[in-house]
């Protein structure tokens, strides 16, 4: 814990006589080692523990000093009983060490709370002196009661080591009992399991033979067989190349005359397309001639008719304003009673 480190290193600052600086440096140090202690406490509070358990500590509540775990031993008990013993034992040893770890937390806290204020009041440090007094007077007592204990413990554990030894004995006594007799029912069965493999053997060895004598003469036959087949099959191999090659070369020759077809058909086809495209041009420049000739028709019919209303308009126009003029002239007249004609026809 690093709080205790500074407290040592405090305790050493503390033996020689302090001035105002050293005072407050040491009361500094002393707010530091509060504030790491509260923040200890705080995490103690919230189920976590800051510091590994490295084996058993003692249940004193001094600054943070612990006892080495008692050694006992190896053991020959089972293995399930160790484990489920040993299991217990590492819970309990947690719980108790968490316990004890907030109760020097508390007590450390305590002391230099109560240092910090008496530096700041009177500059002396009789508090902090009589806690490391009291603290190690309070350890050896507690070191004494402890040797005490372990040695009554240590007696315990070995009366009933012995105990359990001797159980074990007994207990494995039987077990090796009972294997001797499985051993020999086991030399039993294995001999005549020995018998039994020698005389099926013979058996199968026997049957086996009987079997690849028959398989030998199906063998036989099967090969006067596939060799039958296949003097036959080669005949018909030899037919069907014969027959191959005559196809190939009549598909050959058709293939040729095929593609000689093709390309007359092709040289057809593009002179056809040549003629198409020429009649086409000519149908395209004769039904635009037609519809050109169509549009100017209409056009012109349009302006005739535009003339003829000009024509009738300025008349009314002229005989509404008395300007009419008697033409003798039998040409113009013919010409305007055609008009008028032609005019109520179109109406």
């Amino acid at each position: 814990m690093e709080a205790q480190v500074d407290n040592v290193h405090l305790a050493s600052v503390l033996r020689t006589s302090l001035n105002p600086a050293s005072v407050l440096r040491v009361t500094v140090i002393l707010e530091d080692s509060l504030d790491q202690l509260s923040i200890i406490g705080a995490l103690m509070e919230n189920g976590l523990d800051p510091l590994p358990n490295k084996g058993g500590e003692d249940d004193h509540p001094s600054m943070g000093f612990r006892s080495k775990p008692t050694s006992l031993g190896n053991t020959n008990v089972p293995m399930n009983r160790t484990r489920f013993v040993s299991c217990g034992l590492s819970r309990l040893q947690q719980s108790s060490a968490l316990k004890k770890r907030k109760a020097d937390r508390q007590y450390l806290w305590d002391v230099l709370e109560e240092t910090r204020h008496e530096l700041e009041i009177r500059g002396s440090f009789e508090n902090l002196q009589r806690a490391f007094k009291d603290d190690k007077d309070s350890k050896h007592a507690f070191c004494e009661t402890l040797s005490w204990e372990e040695e009554e413990e240590a007696k315990q554990s070995i009366k009933q080591l012995k105990l359990e030894v001797m159980t074990m004995n007994q207990s494995t006594e039987k077990e090796v009992q009972e294997y001797h007799e499985v051993i020999a029912e086991l030399k039993d069965q294995l001999q005549n399991l020995r018998t039994w493999t020698t005389t099926r053997s013979k058996y199968m060895q026997r049957r086996l033979e009987l079997q690849i004598d028959e398989q030998r003469r199906w063998s036989l036959k099967l090969e006067n067989e596939i060799r039958q087949n296949s003097e036959e099959l080669e005949d018909k191999l030899e037919h069907w190349m014969e027959r191959y090659d005559n196809d190939i070369e009549d598909k050959q020759q058709e293939m040729n005359n095929i593609k000689i077809t093709r390309a007359n058909d092709r040289t057809k086809i593009q002179e056809l397309t040549k003629k198409y495209m020429e009649y086409e041009s000519v149908i395209i420049k004769h039904e635009l001639m037609k519809e050109a000739e169509r549009k100017m028709k209409e056009r012109e019919e349009l302006e005739f008719k535009s003339i003829i209303k000009l024509q009738a308009w300025w008349r009314g126009v002229r005989v509404r304003k008395g300007m009419v003029v008697v033409v003798t002239l039998s040409g113009k007249k013919g010409k305007g009673s055609k008009g008028k004609n032609s005019k109520g026809k179109k109406k």
